[in-house]
């Protein structure tokens, strides 16, 4: 079915209809072409809950401790409008929600679609800068996959990049 964008943000933004999504052969900003499959009615606050209690059921030693604390403080802070950090607020500040999946970039005013990753199959790999990353940084890293964080699946996509979708099962061609 051919459906123009804002027909796609009506389908997608209705909370009580759509449940899963896909995007095909969306290329990114290194030139990574994926299919992803997303779940979109969901509920950050609760993934932001269930991670703070699956990082205070685990304890480590050493630095890969301090990464977990600097994790689980960090998402109890970012709750609070008092103490949120600055970075946090930036992205808040940085956006404006269109519907619970979508929302729009102030100052590019670029459209974003916004969905939980439930699985990635990368078609044409993309072409990433090799970074040197602090051994804290690779235990955070390391504790978001053993533990299988949700706040670290969260993803968003431009509206405008996206041609080919499906909304609970309905396949969608985009046309602008």
């Amino acid at each position: 079915m051919e459906i123009t964008p804002v027909e796609y943000l009506f389908k997608l933004n209705r909370l009580d209809a759509v449940k899963f999504m896909s995007i095909r052969n969306y290329t990114n900003a290194n030139g990574e072409t994926s299919n992803y499959t997303l779940i979109a009615a969901f509920q950050y606050q609760k993934a932001v809950e269930k991670d703070i209690v699956r990082l205070q059921r685990v304890k480590y030693e050493g630095v890969k401790e301090l990464a977990r604390l600097e994790m689980l403080n960090a998402l109890i802070k970012n709750q609070s409008d008092e103490t949120r950090s600055v970075q946090s607020q930036a992205q808040l500040d940085a956006y404006v929600a269109l519907g619970q999946n979508s929302r729009i970039h102030l100052s590019t005013k670029t459209i974003m679609v916004y969905a939980f990753l439930r699985a990635k199959k990368v078609l044409v790999p993309g072409t990433y800068k090799q970074v040197n990353k602090a051994l804290k940084t690779k235990f955070k890293e390391q504790i978001a996959k053993e533990l299988r964080l949700s706040t670290r699946n969260f993803r968003q996509f431009k509206l405008a990049q996206i041609s080919a979708s499906a909304l609970n099962g309905e396949r969608l061609d985009i046309t602008i």
